[in-house]
């Protein structure tokens, strides 16, 4: 995460603090002799809506030690509310998302137990006392638009939660945090008929063998259908690389019963190393890029992934 240097006030807690903005225990919200502190305006973007403009604080986390970003809890549950997600600040220390769009996949199992928090801590949480993920510290400051104080959450634990519990893709820039939902998925129905790209020379293509055209099908369809939404969280791919073959992992096609055209493959991307013309090929473990049109979609999909990124399906399809 990247940060912008700031010169940082102090809020006191009963005594007044020097040099650091320490977390506060949340009487502190009360307390009207603080000094100034020092806010950073940011831009709070979700995909497809207008953005909100609160301003952050920059403070160290006390677990680390180092400088990190605070905003408003008040906005981030603004954002989440325009895509469909509800969510609730409880006790003045979980934000429990109560909620979220139909479709959509939450990964419910590293949850904990609710817990009894210090004064300066706070959790996420999924279902209320059912599911907490993530256990952070907590700043109650001033909000200088409305006036009054609040609770400023930490950029860098949310933007976890956000990925890793939500599958949503979440983005830092100093001042600028931008979130985008889950990608709507529904798996197709039917196969009519479906090819594979291999590594190397692209004009070849594979058909599954004719005894095995339903098996494979039916398999491919419970592979998507078991699917869900998730992030690619890879380094992007170099710029102006060029190749005469493919030397990413086997590539799928699909064409349904309506004539949909549907490309599959494990996600990756391919990065230089050096100047001498050599090259990586990175891949995000169990998912899948689903491609329609110009949308794509990424998918965890173990089997599927495991499928063609490792040529298993060689042992049921011939070359055209």
């Amino acid at each position: 995460m990247k940060f912008r240097p700031v010169v940082l006030g102090t809020i006191t807690a009963g005594v007044m603090a020097t040099q650091t903005f320490m977390p506060i225990v949340a009487h502190a919200a009360s307390d009207t002799n603080s000094s100034m502190i020092h806010y950073v305006q940011t831009t709070l973007t979700m995909a497809g809506h207008a953005s909100l403009h609160p301003q952050h604080i920059v403070a160290n986390d006390p677990r680390s030690g180092k400088s990190t970003s605070w905003v408003p809890v008040y906005y981030l549950q603004e954002a989440l509310r325009s895509i469909g997600v509800r969510s609730q600040w409880d006790d003045g220390n979980t934000l429990n998302i109560s909620s979220t769009p139909t479709g959509w996949h939450l990964n419910t199992s590293s949850a904990t137990s609710i817990k009894k928090l210090a004064a300066s801590e706070m959790q996420l949480s999924i279902g209320g006392d059912k599911n907490a993920f993530v256990t952070c510290p907590k700043l109650v400051a001033k909000d200088p638009a409305s006036g009054v104080y609040t609770t400023y959450i930490p950029v860098y634990y949310v933007d976890s939660f956000l990925q890793k519990q939500l599958n949503m893709k979440a983005t830092w820039g100093g001042d600028a945090w931008s979130l985008t939902p889950q990608a709507s998925y529904t798996p197709p129905t039917s196969i009519q008929s479906l090819v594979i790209n291999g590594t190397g020379p692209v004009a070849i293509q594979y058909t599954p063998e004719q005894s095995k055209i339903s098996a494979v099908n039916q398999q491919v369809l419970s592979w998507l259908k078991s699917a869900t939404t998730t992030t690619m969280n890879l380094p992007p791919s170099t710029s102006g690389l060029n190749f005469q073959a493919n030397i990413g992992p086997s590539r799928l096609t699909i064409t349904t019963a309506d004539k949909s055209t549907i490309h599959i493959y494990p996600a990756y991307t391919v990065t230089a190393v050096g100047n001498q013309g050599k090259y990586t090929v990175n891949y995000e473990p169990n998912v899948v890029a689903y491609v329609t049109g110009n949308r794509t979609t990424y998918l965890k999909a173990t089997g599927l992934y495991a499928w063609l990124k490792n040529n298993q399906w060689k042992s049921t399809f011939t070359s055209n």
